[in-house]
């Protein structure tokens, strides 16, 4: 099986479609929105008292309340990377939110790497709430549109059929998105003539 280094993890890695969405992703986190190799972990193991989570890629900051002797970082995003074969709808949402509530993250992402949406915590709302960009390292700042109208986490395991699209167009097939977002912002080579 072929291989690919990952330099979060410091080691040649099976190069599987998923694999391959993971480090396009990391490469992107780093590359486009600045956020050092040193702070970010990929498949990753959190544990929380008697809970373990395995993470795709988690980023994280300094934390700005621990003492500066201690060096304490937090996670501030986690990712989760799904082999592009795999449509991004609520089910795929429900282990990282699962996670980044647990965790206490500002930001989630979920990527397929030829789909990618983010969601912002909102402390005023309590909930996660989708945002256009994904969150640049120097000030973990990302765009802050809300692109959900009625500001409610559906309850039915779905994702809101009106204006959940990153870029607030309504999805005509109930799945999360049909338009391509890959990360260079080129169309996939699917070896499909249009």
């Amino acid at each position: 099986m072929e291989e690919i280094f990952d330099p979060l993890r410091r080691k040649r890695v099976a190069l599987t479609p998923e694999e391959n969405v993971r480090q396009q992703f990391i490469r992107y986190l780093n590359e486009k929105r600045g956020w050092p190799l040193h702070m970010m972990m990929s498949e990753t193991e959190i544990s929380l008292g008697d809970v373990r989570l395995r993470c795709d890629v988690v980023c994280y900051t300094k934390n700005k309340k621990a003492n500066s002797k201690a060096g304490a970082f937090v996670p501030k995003m986690i990712v989760e990377c799904k082999r592009p074969s795999v449509k991004i709808t609520s089910k795929t949402f429900e282990q990282i939110w699962h996670y980044a509530l647990i965790l206490k993250v500002e930001y989630i992402a979920v990527t397929n790497g030829k789909q990618t949406f983010a969601c912002r915590y909102d402390q005023e709302r309590k909930q996660y709430v989708f945002i256009t960009d994904i969150p640049a390292y120097d000030t973990g700042a990302a765009a802050q549109k809300d692109t959900r109208l009625d500001g409610k986490q559906p309850d039915t395991g779905e994702v809101e059929q009106k204006d959940t699209h990153l870029d607030g167009k309504q999805p005509d097939t109930g799945e999360v998105a049909q338009k391509d977002t890959h990360l260079d912002g080129k169309q996939p080579d699917t070896g499909v003539v249009k």
